[in-house]
């Protein structure tokens, strides 16, 4: 095959021009058919990554058959599943105040035990972490899923609405008696200022124009309102260390990845003016074990090993100690932009 030209399609932040970064990717995780190109922003202070040429609606219908993140995940019920649920109620209830079923004094302890340990306690914490300094108000999540967030946030005393593309999702969520609804943050019109938090998680990497979905997050926030968005971070280690087959690529469905410059200047031309990026370490475990999977070829809903289990987490951990000397390293990208 012939080398494709180097610097042709522009970026959609910057404008600069894409060079290719990584060709003939296979989605090895999910199965959907095709070969994958991504380019990467030129400009230093983007650098952006985006698939090119992104998917037809068909292909991304395809794409995201089955897709993992619209069911329930199966509910485990061995001894150490139900010991970690346990802890989980504890340390909900000790560390928000968040108990919508009883909790027992062994939950309360077992949540401070096992709160100790970091890695468990950036997965308890999710999603609470993200809005514990926020008073309560009337809340938006696009890309809601199958509802799980607005199951722990309605119950936590918020306001809840979502949306999602996937019409299964929609029911699922739906048949919890959550307010949610089919399409995009687009689609259903809101007027100006109508809330007081718009959140997303692993969404905006998906959406076809990330910089209007940005806009469009700021023009429905109330003045003072919160913008709250969690992506994956093309600066991580994961993506350092296993560059084409990192996880956090998946190509066809990731259509942009950022960066925190890339997030940054995405936010800027959206018309924030206030806001903070960081990065988290959660997902690290997962993300390390998904990425062997890439290379080894192998699909993301076989077994485990015990032991590749263990050395994850053990990596989570020393991802978190070089997160001090580096605090742009981590899986996740935060962003927290203020009407």
């Amino acid at each position: 095959m012939p080398a494709a030209p180097a610097m042709r399609t522009p970026c959609p932040v910057c404008d600069a021009p894409g060079e290719w970064l990584y060709r003939d990717l296979a989605d090895r995780l999910f199965g959907a058919e095709g070969a994958w190109n991504l380019r990467r922003c030129s400009n230093p202070a983007c650098g952006l990554i985006w698939l090119d040429p992104p998917p037809s609606s068909g292909q991304l219908a395809a794409a995201y058959r089955g897709y993992y993140t619209h069911q329930d995940p199966p509910q485990r019920n061995t001894a150490i599943h139900r010991i970690y649920r346990a802890a989980i109620r504890g340390y909900r209830a000790n560390r928000f105040r968040y108990a919508p079923e009883p909790v027992t004094s062994r939950d309360r302890l077992l949540g401070a035990l096992v709160g100790g340990v970091p890695p468990l306690r950036e997965y308890m914490e999710v999603p609470f972490s993200f809005f514990s300094g926020l008073p309560r108000g009337r809340l938006l999540e696009f890309g809601c899923g199958a509802g799980a967030t607005l199951q722990c946030l309605g119950g936590w005393g918020w306001d809840v609405e979502g949306v999602d593309f996937d019409t299964g999702a929609v029911a699922n969520a739906a048949a919890k008696g959550l307010n949610v609804h089919h399409g995009d943050i687009f689609s259903r019109g809101y007027p100006d200022a109508s809330f007081d938090v718009v959140f997303s998680s692993h969404v905006l990497e998906h959406v076809a124009d990330p910089v209007a979905t940005l806009r469009e997050c700021r023009r429905i926030l109330k003045p003072g309102g919160c913008c709250l968005i969690v992506t994956p971070n093309t600066g991580s280690l994961g993506h350092r260390y296993f560059g084409p087959n990192w996880r956090g690529l998946e190509p066809p469905r990731h259509l942009h990845l950022f960066s925190a410059a890339a997030l940054g200047l995405a936010a800027r031309n959206a018309g924030f003016l206030r806001f903070e990026l960081g990065t988290r370490c959660r997902g690290t475990a997962g993300a390390l074990i998904d990425s062997l999977r890439v290379r080894a070829h192998r699909g993301v809903f076989e077994p485990i090993p015990v032991g590749l289990r263990l050395t994850a987490e053990l990596a989570h951990v020393l991802a978190m100690l070089f997160h001090v000397l580096d605090p742009y390293c981590g899986e996740e990208l935060t962003f927290e932009g203020h009407a």
